[in-house]
């Protein structure tokens, strides 16, 4: 679970910095379209960085989307069945693969991250309680000792 938690983040940070990395490719020809103010120049070299951008943020909902599943189903959190019809799945216009709709990917997260707290949250109870109790018996036996 940790390493895969691990790749994951290493791949939005990869496609994160190609997105930066897009950005400033383009940023000169925008500042000297800017600067000469050809504004259709600079409409169209905008609109080409937003194509390619938009790709890599596709990119990056697919890895969210792959990551939540997979956590998903080691959790067994009901997934939502395909069903193009109820909304739960949209399509989108970049790369045309079926993804969870912004607000069922959403709730999926939610669940995701509060059965993982549950989990987690009983093991860290019990050694957390003991050193209490043993901090309260150490500070009765100095004061008894003194």
């Amino acid at each position: 679970m940790l390493f895969d938690s691990f790749l994951f983040n290493r791949k939005i940070r990869i496609l994160q910095k190609e997105r930066e990395e897009c950005w400033d490719s383009y940023r000169s020809d925008l500042e000297s379209a800017k600067n000469n103010k050809d504004e259709d120049k600079y409409q169209s070299i905008l609109a080409e960085v937003y194509f390619f951008t938009d790709q890599i943020d596709e990119k990056i909902r697919w890895e969210q989307h792959i990551y939540v599943k997979s956590q998903a189903e080691r959790f067994l959190i009901p997934f939502p069945e395909y069903n193009k019809d109820n909304g739960d799945w949209v399509q989108p216009l970049v790369n045309g693969r079926w993804m969870l709709s912004d607000e069922c990917f959403y709730k999926l997260h939610k669940e995701v991250r509060a059965e993982r707290r549950d989990r987690i949250e009983l093991p860290l109870i019990l050694p957390a309680s003991i050193i209490g109790m043993l901090g309260g018996l150490v500070g009765i036996a100095s004061a008894l000792f003194k």
